[in-house]
Order: C-alpha cells, then sequence, then structure tokens
C-alpha cells in the first residue's frame, strides 16, 4: 500500500537514500554501518535486508509522503528549545485526591512554611511523598500549562493556590528559579539539529498512523489464501492490493526468510525422533498427546468447574 501510493505522488525511495538513513542512524551510536546491522541481527535477529525492507525503506518512504505535515515550524523550535535548556523551577508539592482536604492542607502549609515537606510526606499520594515532595524541575512546554504558569509566577518560599490536575490536587512550593542552561554558539546549532530531529519522529509517528489510517481505509485488499473459493479460481495467488496480485511464490519467501530457521530447526528435530522411535518400535499416538495436553492444563490450573483439565481453554492460552 505504501508503495503504490509513493506511485501515486511520484516519490521514488532508493538504495541511496537508504544506505544515507542507516549511515545516519549509526552514526547516532557512534557506530559504522556494518556493525549497526549485525548489532541488530545479534539483538533483534532483525536481517540486514529486512531492516532495509521493512523499517528504513518504510520510514522513508512516509515521511516523504507525510512531508508537509512533519515540518518543524520556528515556534515549535523555540519552545522545545526552551523546554529543553530554558529555566526550571525547583518545587515542593503535595498531591492529593480531595479538593478539601487539599485546602486545608495549603492553608497549614501557609501558617507554617517550613513545615511543607512533612505535611507532603504524611499526606501525598504520589511517590514525591518519600523525599518529603521534591519532585523533578518544573519545565516549560512539557506539562500541563496552568500548572506551569503558576510555578513560573511563584516567588521563593511561596505557596501556590490548590492547582486541580486531572483527578487530584496539587499544592506547590517554589524552592528555587534554576536559570537556562547556557549554550556555547557553537554547539547551538547542533542542539537546533537534534532537536528538530527529535519533533520531526514525533510528527512522523503520528502522521504516520493517520497515512496508514487512510491508506487502509481506501485499499482494496482481497485475501485469497484464506478463502478456498478464491483460490481455485485465481491459482498461485495469496492477495490482492488494490488489484495488484502477492504471488504466493512471494509469500513463501517471505515465510522461509522470516521462520525458515525455526521451522526447519522443528522439523530436523521431528525427523530425528521418529526415526528413533521407529527403530525402538515405539509409538506415540494422538492418545498420548490429547493425555499430556490435559496433564498441562491440569498443572498449570486451567480446570472446569466439575475439577476436570480445561483442555480447550489451555489451548487457546497457550498458543495466544
Amino acid at each position: 500500500m505504501i508503495w503504490q501510493a509513493c506511485k501515486a505522488q511520484g516519490v521514488e525511495i532508493t538504495d541511496e537514500d537508504v544506505n544515507r538513513e542507516i549511515t545516519h542512524l549509526a552514526s547516532k551510536f557512534g557506530l559504522s554501518p556494518g556493525r549497526w546491522l549485525t548489532l541488530l541481527q545479534q539483538e533483534r535477529d532483525l536481517s540486514p535486508e529486512q531492516y532495509r525492507r521493512e523499517i528504513i525503506w518504510p520510514t522513508l518512504a512516509l515521511r516523504a509522503l507525510a512531508a508537509k505535515d512533519i515540518v518543524v515550524t520556528p515556534e515549535e523550535l523555540q519552545k522545545a528549545l526552551e523546554a529543553d535548556y530554558g529555566p526550571r523551577v525547583k518545587v515542593r508539592a503535595i498531591t492529593v485526591r480531595s479538593a478539601k482536604e487539599a485546602e486545608q492542607l495549603r492553608a497549614a502549609a501557609v501558617a507554617k512554611p517550613d513545615e511543607f515537606g512533612r505535611l507532603a510526606k504524611e499526606h501525598s499520594v504520589d511517590q514525591s511523598a518519600s523525599v518529603h515532595g521534591l519532585i523533578p524541575p518544573i519545565r516549560k512546554h512539557v506539562g500541563d500549562e496552568n500548572l506551569e504558569r503558576i510555578a513560573f509566577g511563584l516567588k521563593e518560599g511561596e505557596i501556590s493556590p490548590v492547582i486541580p490536575l486531572a483527578s487530584q490536587f496539587v499544592i506547590l512550593k517554589c524552592e528555587k528559579h534554576l536559570p537556562e542552561t547556557y549554550i556555547a554558539p557553537r554547539f547551538r546549532k547542533d542542539a537546533e539539529n537534534r532537536i528538530r530531529e527529535r519533533l520531526q519522529d514525533e510528527k512522523l509517528r503520528s502522521t504516520a498512523a493517520r497515512l496508514f489510517k487512510r491508506l487502509q481505509d481506501d485499499a482494496r485488499v482481497t485475501n485469497v489464501l484464506n478463502k478456498p473459493e478464491l483460490r481455485n479460481k485465481m491459482p498461485g495467488v495469496a492477495a490482492l492490493i488494490n488489484g495488484q496480485k502477492i504471488s504466493m511464490q512471494q509469500l513463501a519467501e517471505e515465510c522461509i526468510a522470516r521462520h525458515g530457521k525455526e521451522v526447519l530447526a522443528g522439523e530436523v528435530n521431528r525427523q530425528i525422533l521418529l526415526q528413533e522411535l521407529k527403530r525402538r518400535s515405539v509409538d506415540v499416538t494422538e492418545s498420548d498427546i490429547d493425555q499430556e495436553i490435559a496433564r498441562a492444563a491440569d498443572s498449570y490450573g486451567y480446570l472446569k468447574t466439575d475439577g476436570t483439565p480445561d483442555v480447550e481453554a489451555w489451548l487457546e492460552a497457550v498458543t495466544k
């Protein structure tokens, strides 16, 4: 579907484009492209060809198809810079589930500001209670806009009004205003490029989801493989995508590429066992298999109301 969309819009992703993207990604981790591909194969069992076809090519194709929707504006870049490097506010917080309790705790904190940490430890319902309400410094443009506005408006030592936040209520005490992080002029461009790329990736993920949904909604997909009447009419065809054939040969090759080693190992082991059973004149019958499945269901607690093994429930669970 992605390839057809690219063809319709005159988008072409070349091998050179794919290689360039792999080199770029590898360089992020300080690796050569070859070492990066080897690492992916070792750690994720992802062959270089799969990585190119199933991850890099679709990513580049979607990025090209959605280019107009993943442009990072100067305003977005500035907000992200401010979020990462801008000023912050070091605060303590008390978080409770009741507005009434929040107002009572705020009154107690205003009366005795030095007791704020103790009140947080004794009453706060979030994990910051263990550290007397100390939370990571609040930054701009990363969370609740109202909470950020109130936090940055506090003076050191000042206690905020009660702030509704989702289903909870928060009280802040300003500990200190932290200045923005200085970026030397020679490093600023690199920082901007990293942030711009991150924002593009974030936009690409959301745009890709919408694009996939539209492609799926618009596509005419015929699953021939799972419909015997169609298999008889279209021998050798696995599916049709907008009239374009996916052949059984393509499907077979893809299955072998993805699962061939595992399936072959299983078949080799099965044949070794069958040969040895034959040599010893021993049979494993369907009844033996049924009994073993029932034993497994029983041992894992899959039982019917009468206490007998619930084989169907066990098979559904283990195969799923």
